[in-house]
C-alpha cells in the first residue's frame, strides 16, 4: 500500500491568523514540505468574496498562486466548502465554474471539498463538474465520529456509485474519535467505497497521530497533517512527529531537518501566541461533541477567565453543538441578548442612596492593582459610594457599597458569593437563569433592566439601552439614572488601540455623551480612553 501525506498548514491553520502568512515563512515552508516528501499541500480555500477581511490563503486564486515559490514536485490543493457552493444564487456546477478554471491553466492538481453528512448526496453536481475540469477530486465528510454505520455505509455507496471521486475522506472533526471509533468509521466506509480513503484527525484529546497511524494500519491511504499541529482549535496531526514515525516503521522515508527547522523559526512563535494544542477545554470539546471552534472561539476571548469560559462550555454540553455557529457564541458570550423571564416579585432598583451622591466605579485594570492602597486611602478620605465592577477587586469589601454583576456566567460562578456578600447586587432579572436565581435567593438584588441595541444609548428609571455588552456602560446608565453628583473611575486603564475592547468601550463613551454631558466623570489612575484624567493623590473635597 501507498501511503500518501497531505500537508494542511496554510488552510487548516489560518483559521487562527485570518489566512496571513508572510511571503517567507511559505517560500520556506513549501521548501521544507518538499524537502520531506509531503505528495499534497493544501494551500488553503478556494472561496467567493468574504463579508470580512481575510487574507490570500482564504481565497487561493490561480493568480496568487503564480506569485508563489512552489517547487515543481510538489502537488498544489485547494479545499472549497460545499455549504458555499450549494448556497449561491447559481447552480452548483456554474458556481464551480465561477471558482475554477480547467486544471491545465492553474496549478492546483486537487480540490476536496468539505461537507457535513447532511450535504454529501448534494454534492454530485460539484464533483462532476471538478471533475470535467480534469482535477483530483476528493471528497471529505465532516464530524464522522459516532454517525450510524448503516448510514455511512449507504452514503459512501452513493458516493462511489458516481465514479467521480478520487478519494473518500472522513474528518474527526470534533477530535472525540479513538482506535475504535476509527475501526469502525473505516469498516463502514468500506462497505460502500471502492477506492482510496484518507483520513483528517484532530488532536483534542491528543490522538490526531496515533489516529493517524491507526488508520493507516487499516489500510487508509491518504493522512493529513500540518506543521506543529497547527489548525483549527486543538489542531491536527503534527507533521514531524508523523514523517518520523513512518520513517521509524519503515513505511516511506522523510528528509526531517526542513520540517524542523520551519517549525521552529516560524511556526513555534505563531503557536506561543495563538496557543492552539490540547488542552482540557478541547478535550472536555471533544468528550461532549462540541465544535472545537467554540473552545477556539472561547478561549481567544480576553474578556473573560477560565471559569466564566468553562461555564460556557459546559452550557453547551447541554445540548448539540456539532456544528458551529457564531450567533451561537455571540448569543452565549453577549449577557444581554438572552430569553426575558417572569419579572413577577422583582424589586425595582433603589436608587435613593445614589441620587446627588458622587461614586466610585472600580474597574478590573492592572492600576486598581497597582494603586489597591491609594485607592482604599481616597475611600476613606472622600467617603464616595463605592460600585464595583463584579467582585474581583483588590479593595476591602467593606468599602464597597453595591456591585454591578451583568455577566450573566459571572452571576452563575460567583452565585454563592454574591448570594452571601451582604452587598446590594445591581442587575437586570432577565438575566438570571432559574438556577441563578435560585442560588442569589437571599442576595440583595437590585433590578435594573437592560437591553441591547446597536448604535443605541438610553438611561430610563428603570433600565437602560447599550449599543455593547458592558458592566461599564450598566454602571454609567445606573449613575445617570440616578443623577448622581459626579463620577470617579479607577482600575479603566484601556486596551491597545487594535483591541475590539477598547472599540466597544469608545463607541460606548461616544454614544453615551449626550446623555452624560452633565456629569463630571474624572479617571483617578491612568486611562487611554477619552475621559477628563485627574489623580488619586489630588483632593476633591
Amino acid at each position: 500500500m501507498s501511503v500518501r501525506i497531505l500537508d494542511c498548514t496554510l488552510r487548516d491553520g489560518g483559521y487562527y491568523n485570518s489566512w496571513r502568512f508572510s511571503n517567507d515563512l511559505v517560500t520556506e515552508y513549501l521548501r521544507a514540505v518538499s524537502r520531506a516528501g509531503v505528495d499534497f499541500v493544501e494551500i488553503g480555500f478556494r472561496n467567493f468574496p468574504q463579508p470580512s477581511f481575510v487574507g490570500p490563503y482564504a481565497y487561493s486564486t490561480d493568480a496568487f498562486l503564480e506569485t508563489l515559490s512552489i517547487p515543481d514536485d510538489l502537488k498544489i490543493g485547494v479545499m472549497i466548502d460545499a455549504k458555499t457552493v450549494l448556497t449561491t444564487p447559481d447552480d452548483p456546477a456554474s458556481a464551480v465554474s465561477r471558482l475554477f478554471s480547467h486544471r491545465d491553466q492553474s496549478r492546483v492538481s486537487l480540490v476536496r471539498i468539505a461537507a457535513h453528512f447532511d450535504e454529501v448526496a448534494s454534492c454530485r453536481p460539484i464533483v462532476e463538474r471538478l471533475k470535467s475540469l480534469d482535477y483530483l477530486v476528493g471528497l471529505n465528510i465532516m464530524q464522522m465520529a459516532g454517525r450510524d454505520s448503516a448510514l455511512v455505509s449507504d452514503l459512501a455507496r452513493v458516493v462511489d456509485e458516481w465514479a467521480a471521486v478520487d478519494v473518500l475522506y472522513f474528518a474527526d472533526s470534533l477530535g472525540s474519535m479513538d482506535a475504535t471509533e476509527v475501526e469502525r468509521a473505516t469498516a463502514a466506509m468500506r462497505e460502500g467505497w471502492t477506492g482510496p480513503l484518507g483520513i483528517h484527525t484532530h488532536n483534542n484529546k491528543s490522538l490526531a497521530v496515533q489516529n493517524s497511524l491507526h488508520a493507516m494500519s487499516l489500510g487508509i491511504e491518504y493522512l493529513d497533517a500540518t506543521i506543529l499541529g497547527m489548525g483549527r482549535g486543538a489542531g491536527n496531526a503534527d507533521l514531524g512527529i508523523l514523517l518520523a514515525e513512518l520513517t521509524h516503521r519503515k513505511v516511506r522515508p522523510a528528509d526531517l531537518v526542513g520540517v524542523y527547522s520551519v517549525g521552529e523559526k516560524y511556526f513555534q512563535p505563531l503557536k506561543e501566541e495563538y496557543r492552539w494544542g490540547p488542552n482540557l477545554f478541547y478535550h472536555y470539546s471533544a468528550l461532549n461533541n462540541i465544535h472545537p471552534m467554540f473552545a477556539q472561539t472561547l478561549l481567544s476571548d480576553q474578556r473573560y477567565g477560565p471559569e466564566e469560559q468553562f461555564s460556557v462550555i459546559e452550557s453547551l454540553a447541554a445540548f448539540e453543538a456539532r456544528s458551529f455557529d457564531k450567533g451561537e457564541v455571540d448569543r452565549l458570550l453577549n449577557p444581554f441578548e438572552v430569553q426575558s423571564h417572569d419579572e413577577t416579585n422583582v424589586e425595582p432598583a433603589d436608587l435613593q442612596e445614589l441620587t446627588g451622591a458622587t461614586v466610585l466605579i472600580v474597574g478590573a485594570g492592572e492600576s486598581a492593582q497597582t494603586y489597591a492602597r491609594d485607592i482604599q486611602l481616597f475611600i476613606e478620605q472622600h467617603h464616595p459610594t463605592v460600585l464595583t465592577l463584579n467582585h474581583q477587586v483588590p479593595i476591602d469589601l467593606d468599602l464597597v457599597n453595591g456591585i454591578i454583576c451583568v455577566d450573566q456566567h459571572r452571576l452563575a460562578y460567583e452565585a454563592d458569593f454574591l448570594a452571601s456578600c451582604g452587598k446590594p447586587i445591581f442587575t437586570a432579572h432577565r438575566l438570571l437563569s432559574p438556577s441563578v436565581r435560585e442560588r442569589l435567593a437571599n442576595a440583595d438584588l437590585r433590578q435594573y433592566d437592560c437591553i441591547l441595541e446597536p448604535d443605541s444609548f438610553a438611561a430610563h428609571d428603570g433600565g437602560c439601552v447599550l449599543p455593547v455588552p458592558l458592566a461599564f456602560g450598566y454602571a454609567l446608565a445606573l449613575c445617570i439614572s440616578a443623577k448622581v453628583k459626579r463620577i470617579f473611575l479607577v482600575g479603566f486603564d484601556g486596551f491597545s488601540p487594535d483591541d475590539s475592547r477598547q472599540q466597544q468601550m469608545l463607541q460606548l463613551l461616544r454614544l453615551a455623551e449626550p446623555h452624560s454631558s452633565q456629569l463630571a466623570m474624572t479617571a483617578l489612575t491612568p486611562t487611554s480612553y477619552p475621559i477628563s484624567q485627574g489623580s488619586l493623590y489630588a483632593d476633591y473635597r
